[in-house]
């Protein structure tokens, strides 16, 4: 039978049981454990210690850390962005410095937008048409048809 060494998840206490069997952590947090207990013990959060990572094991952390930088990046640009302040086409910190790369841009005309009627709203402007009080209003792609009901 022999013996792998294997390493806890942070806050692992520092004795473990397998099979009837107590092991205790060295100084450095390391067991040493039956190779049989590896499975059990790696489902629980426990990592061989020592042993070559396979390549599934680098690319998961690598796609794990890559992740987490895209994530902070994209957090301290909103927080960024959350606490400029405009001053022409350009944005500053709370201390004054330029942000780069932060530029405003103006959101040009909407290209769309929806008509949504007040309570007998509709019933009105249907009325106020049929009377020829909206003869001089061209609807455009824009504004919603007009019908009868």
């Amino acid at each position: 039978m022999s013996d792998i060494k294997m390493r806890g998840p942070e806050g692992a206490a520092n004795t473990l049981s397998h099979d009837g069997v107590t092991y205790k952590a060295d100084k450095k947090g390391v067991f040493t454990v039956p190779i049989e207990a590896y499975e059990s013990l790696a489902r629980h959060g426990f990592e061989a210690v020592g042993q070559p990572k396979t390549e599934e094991e680098i690319a998961a952390e690598e796609a794990a850390r890559a992740a987490a930088e895209e994530a902070a990046r994209l957090e301290a640009e909103q927080k960024a962005a959350e606490e400029a302040a405009l001053a022409g086409e350009d944005y500053y910190t709370p201390d004054g410095e330029q942000i780069p790369g932060l530029k405003y841009v103006a959101a040009g005309r909407p290209k769309s937008f929806t008509v949504r009627y007040e309570k007998g709203g509709q019933d009105r402007v249907i009325e106020a048409w049929k009377a020829g009080d909206l003869a001089g209003i061209e609807p455009g792609r824009n504004l919603p048809s007009i019908g009868v009901k």
